[in-house]
């Protein structure tokens, strides 16, 4: 019969391809354990922010005018809400700002009450 060596190749064939699956599979394994993939994470975001940071210093040093504008509209962005509350506040009072403090400083006898 000639099945027998072509039974025992079969075998040995997938064992061989089995091995390399398994082997496939744990190096898989491997690489998409989260240690190792926020480890490689961090490094290249260190790095990209690290070149991003340099070639800001290197634009602020060549544009400074252009980077404090960029800077303070950025802040006024930012603070917009509060800015827009002393903007509406003042417009409510004009003269808030000019008058006195109310209520009397002294009494009727000249005294100061501080």
């Amino acid at each position: 019969m000639t099945r027998g060596p072509d039974l025992a190749t079969a075998r040995r064939d997938e064992e061989d391809a089995r091995w390399r699956f398994l082997q496939t599979a744990r190096a898989l394994e491997r690489r998409l354990h989260p240690g190792p993939l926020f480890e490689d994470a961090a490094a290249g975001a260190g790095t990209h922010a690290a070149d991003v940071a340099r070639q800001a210093a290197e634009a602020a040093r060549a544009r400074p005018r252009t980077m404090a504008l960029v800077s303070g509209i950025a802040i006024a962005f930012v603070a917009r809400r509060h800015l827009l509350g002393l903007f509406r506040h003042a417009r409510k009072d004009p003269g808030a700002a000019e008058r006195a403090p109310e209520g009397p400083t002294s009494d009727d006898r000249g005294i100061d009450r501080d």
